[in-house]
């Protein structure tokens, strides 16, 4: 078990600044609002719950991977293929 420990930080002015500064869409600065808001559609649309371990079922991992903005080149049999991805 990996143990993590943080630093409590004060947010500041300048960090205030910066974040209402910041445009935020749904690819700006990143995709990741984007692919979560692709993800819960597509849960929405399918009625899909995750699983009592708060999993997608497996066999949805390919259909749900397709909807990302840059998909994760993998076999979907557990194994991800390292090379693609780096």
């Amino acid at each position: 078990m990996v143990n993590l420990s943080f630093n409590k930080s004060e947010f500041s002015y300048e960090h205030k600044r910066i974040l209402k500064d910041t445009i935020i869409t749904e690819t700006v600065p990143g995709t990741i609002l984007r692919d979560f808001n692709a993800i819960l559609n597509y849960l929405k649309e399918k009625g899909l719950p995750v699983s009592g371990t708060h999993q997608f079922p497996r066999s949805l991992l390919p259909e749900i991977n397709a909807l990302l903005s840059c998909p994760i080149p993998c076999r979907f049999d557990g194994a991800f293929d390292l090379q693609q991805i780096i």
